[in-house]
């Protein structure tokens, strides 16, 4: 059986980026462990704190993420009494979504700790790195959207 020359999987973007991105959320999500919440249910904290009363579908496509497993995510952070569901008054069979006290300070609070993460994480990055990662970022990102 021949083998094929294939590059070194250390080499690859997805494997480098994966990696950092399973390190910062490890670490982001041990922080956020004194609430219970991981990583993903703060994002959706995030998103909300940033941008109130949004509907469960556009968090989930600011955040690609399906429907069915959005909904899920926000019962949960509804029983942890971090959010809230307001009906529509322009659409009364959409919900708004607002953070509760609770919700806002924690994604006050775990902000700091976030930046700490990422530094931690990318910390031995020069300056002129982690630009070409805010460009890769932004170039997939306005492919996303279109």
């Amino acid at each position: 059986m021949e083998v094929i020359d294939l590059y070194d999987v250390f080499d690859s973007w997805g494997y480098t980026l994966s990696k950092i991105s399973q390190s910062m959320n490890e670490l982001f999500t041990e922080r956020l462990s004194i609430y219970s919440i991981d990583a993903r249910e703060y994002g959706i904290l995030s998103v909300v704190y940033k941008t109130p009363k949004l509907t469960q579908k556009e968090i989930g496509i600011k955040m690609v993420v399906d429907r069915t497993t959005m909904m899920q995510l926000i019962d949960v952070l509804e029983k942890k009494e971090l959010i809230n569901r307001e009906s529509n008054p322009k659409d009364r069979r959409q919900n708004l979504i607002t953070l509760t006290v609770k919700g806002r300070e924690i994604v006050e609070k775990m902000w700091i700790e976030m930046e700490e993460v990422e530094k931690e994480v990318i910390g031995n990055m020069t300056l002129a790195q982690k630009k070409v990662f805010e460009r890769i970022n932004a170039a997939m990102n306005r492919g996303e959207r279109k």
